[in-house]
């Protein structure tokens, strides 16, 4: 469990996702690179699972090489967010303020999201 109150003072980027959909998959590459990119920054990827068993979790992020943090159970939260569709993407400031969202992923998207952060950083 992490609680966002646990991350100010970082901006955090929130990614919902599930195992069979195909934009969600083609993302983790650019979210490892984010990772990588931003690494000693005050930046947080936190990846939430929305439906998927822990198994099944494990599998993909095995299989996909996640590089971030990957949490399970995000049903609920990503009703908080009204996540409709999948990814859906937050960046949350370092004062805990909504600051960008995306739902979707296509490879455009890529340097929209890094150009947010490089902002809030």
């Amino acid at each position: 469990m992490i609680s966002l109150d646990e991350l100010k003072g970082k901006v955090i980027l929130l990614d919902f996702w599930i195992k069979n959909c195909g934009p969600c998959i083609q993302s983790v590459p650019h979210l490892n690179e984010l990772q990588n990119k931003f690494k000693g920054k005050n930046l947080k990827i936190i990846s939430i699972n929305s439906y998927d068993s822990k198994e099944e979790v494990s599998w993909f992020c095995n299989k996909h090489k996640t590089d971030y943090t990957v949490l399970l159970n995000g049903k609920a939260v990503a009703g908080k967010y009204g996540v409709s569709g999948f990814p859906a993407f937050f960046i949350i400031d370092k004062t805990g303020k909504i600051i960008y969202s995306h739902a979707g992923y296509e490879t455009s998207i890529g340097s929209e999201i890094e150009q947010v952060i490089k902002n809030a950083l």
